[in-house]
């Protein structure tokens, strides 16, 4: 199966928010902090020309998707406008100021070019199923092909972005039901360069060829209450600190995981950012959960409990005519305190988000943000963000393993009265 890279965007749809910056001084850390960090869109892309704002002051992203703001008080409140593509989002109470990394769900369709790669493997390496992959310096992967011999990658990524990275090779051998019974080798070469336009290639001596050992790890699986099941995939996941909504990763096996106790095989010499990880996705009465686990390499009986899924509060149906008092909460679960609340203008397609720690909000102060008017219908979306993630700093700083929790498909509807 050929894979790029994935996101499991959180924020699938964004809240339009009027800025108000923080004025608490008691809880100001830093007066003259600067914050900084980098837009991105779809595959981590840097998005430029998208407005941050905050305590009275804007500034635009450059090419490369970074900003910085100086002399600003934390926490703060940062805003984040991207007009081009309809998609706005406030981040409430903001404690971390550099590094950053906002994640808009942005597309980049246009202004694309390809880059080709031709990576050859020794002539006495055996034939094993294996995948090749390109990595940027970005940690993005892409260009995911079978591996054989001879492969052909090709890795289309947008112009102004410099395709220098790394590339993998990592073979195995299957069983007739497609699951690894063995790993064989791995190899990677640094610092290539991609030029468009151009036939790029690489070879991979004998000796770069790493033998894989492997254990088999027994997981028990812990479907939540309440749960309608799920589908779960087996997979080995490159992390980066600084996708913070964003998981790239490749896909060696994936398969239906019952609950229980599970076997699977796993390297355990590769490098510390091959990682094994887990992708789950549980529905119920009350919604959807989404989640990333990080799975040990050794080990037995390895509990991984799948967090349910979470207790929509208000609105619990659709909800037509509805009065700007409306509450939408839900109840948290045991994975982090922040969430987002999004809503969708149908007419427009204009699509905004607040990103908060608070776990309910009226359409009052939405209507601060979005100007709501009569007779026009709505969709909205709450959504639980970031394993073990306690302030919206910290999703923006550190988030590796995104989880989010929505409303019961199709995304719950509102309009508001006269």
């Amino acid at each position: 199966m050929k894979v790029r890279s994935i996101f499991i965007p959180v924020f699938l749809s964004l809240i339009a928010i009027l800025f108000y910056s923080c004025e608490d001084s008691s809880v100001s850390n830093n007066s003259n902090a600067t914050v900084s960090g980098t837009v991105r869109g779809s595959l981590n892309y840097p998005l430029s020309n998208v407005t941050i704002s905050t305590q009275g002051k804007s500034t635009l992203t450059a090419v490369n998707g970074k900003f910085s703001i100086s002399n600003i008080s934390l926490p703060c409140d940062l805003f984040v406008s991207d007009t081009l593509h309809k998609y706005q989002i406030l981040y409430k109470n903001v404690n971390s100021s550099s590094d950053l990394t906002i994640g808009l769900p942005v597309n980049l369709n246009d202004g694309l070019v390809t880059y080709s790669l031709v990576v050859n493997l020794p002539p006495s390496t055996p034939p094993h199923v294996g995948k090749v992959f390109f990595m940027d310096d970005e940690s993005n992967i892409m260009g995911v092909q079978d591996a054989s011999n001879t492969t052909s990658i090709n890795v289309n990524a947008p112009a102004n972005v410099p395709m220098k990275g790394k590339v993998y090779v990592i073979t195995y051998t299957r069983n007739p039901a497609m699951h690894i019974t063995n790993f064989n080798y791995f190899a990677t070469k640094s610092d290539v360069t991609l030029v468009p336009g151009t036939n790029n290639g690489i070879t991979f001596g004998q000796s770069e060829l790493m033998p894989v050992t492997e254990d088999t790890v027994n997981y028990i699986v812990t479907l939540p209450s309440g749960s309608l099941g799920g589908y779960y995939a087996y997979m080995l996941n490159f992390y980066n600190k600084r996708m913070s909504y964003y998981s790239n990763y490749l896909a060696l096996e994936t398969f239906q995981m019952p609950s229980g106790n599970t076997p699977l095989l796993i390297p355990n010499n590769l490098p510390i950012d091959f990682t094994p990880i887990l992708f789950s996705y549980s529905s119920g009465a009350f919604g959807n959960a989404n989640q990333i686990y990080a799975l040990p390499k050794t080990g037995t009986n390895v509990p991984v409990n799948l967090s349910s899924v979470p207790t929509v509060l208000s609105p619990q149906d659709y909800a037509l005519n509805v009065d700007v008092n409306t509450t939408f909460s839900f109840q948290k679960q045991p994975i982090s305190n922040v969430i987002t609340y999004t809503v969708s203008d149908s007419a427009s397609g204009q699509k905004y988000a607040l990103c908060t720690t608070d776990n309910s909000i009226t359409l009052s102060q939405m209507s601060q943000m979005l100007s709501l008017s009569p007779s026009k219908l709505y969709s909205y979306d709450i959504n639980q963000v970031g394993v073990n993630i306690t302030t919206v700093g910290d999703l923006l700083a550190n988030a590796r393993t995104p989880a989010s929790f929505s409303g019961t498909p199709p995304s719950r509807y509102f309009s508001t009265k006269p």
